[in-house]
């Protein structure tokens, strides 16, 4: 999960107690990450650390309100999911031809006959 900033929620939603603890939202990371490392293929983004969630000064570029993530947040979580495929799983990743179609090193068309193709395969 990504971090959680406390007090600019707060401040967001005009209360005097978050309800919820970035603490916490660590330690539920860690132990989702805990049971991924039980498996040989699957993989773990790790949002929480590439967002420095320990760091509140940072979150505010990520997070519109302290618990949503803005643009920018949205940009970071793809940039880190698609790391993780290139590295893990690039026939997961979309073809890179410099147009989306059927590209040399594999991977899913971004257009056109994906599945038509599959099943001319059977």
């Amino acid at each position: 999960p990504p971090p959680f900033d406390g007090p600019a929620w707060m401040k967001h939603q005009q209360i005097e107690e978050a309800g919820r603890d970035n603490d916490v939202t660590r330690q539920y990371g860690l132990a989702a990450k805990a049971v991924v490392d039980e498996f040989e293929q699957v993989f773990c983004v790790d949002i929480w650390s590439s967002m420095k969630g320990d760091s509140p000064q940072e979150l505010g570029a990520y997070l519109s309100d302290g618990l949503h993530l803005n643009n920018l947040g949205n940009q970071h979580v793809f940039s880190e999911v698609m790391s993780v495929l290139r590295e893990n799983c690039p026939h997961l990743c979309p073809m890179q031809d410099g147009d989306g179609r059927y590209g040399k090193d594999g991977g899913i068309p971004m257009e056109e006959q994906l599945w038509a193709r599959l099943l001319e395969q059977k």
